[in-house]
């Protein structure tokens, strides 16, 4: 039961941020060709390029933060990508089977 004035809590709300490090170049090579194939497949006679398509701010999203879930893909892009109702199951299945490498970002030196 809710009380009045109060807003329900799910899962969604209480969702850690995901941790960033250092991107996974073997993994952003792979989005970069799979947004290739994707582009060639059903955009081949489009006046946009590839990078429409998943551009590099979103790959580099997509694999700084080491293995997603499909959950994870869906809260990352969601409200960000533009093809998110054409592609996110194929794009969410995709990413979920690479295997991207967690790197932590180095750490800053203190200086005094």
């Amino acid at each position: 039961m809710t009380r009045p004035g109060t807003v329900a809590t799910t899962a969604e709300h209480h969702t850690k941020p995901l941790k960033r490090g250092e991107p996974d170049a073997i993994a952003q090579s792979n989005l970069r060709q799979w947004r290739d194939q994707i582009h060639d497949r059903d955009h081949e006679f489009t006046l946009y390029d590839e990078s429409a398509i998943l551009n590099d701010d979103l790959i580099t999203m997509l694999t700084t933060a080491g293995p997603l879930s499909e959950d994870q893909v869906s809260l990352l892009l969601k409200n960000k990508w533009t093809f998110w109702d054409q592609y996110h199951v194929e794009l969410a299945r995709h990413v979920v089977g690479l295997h991207i490498t967690f790197t932590p970002l180095p750490k800053k030196s203190g200086r005094k």
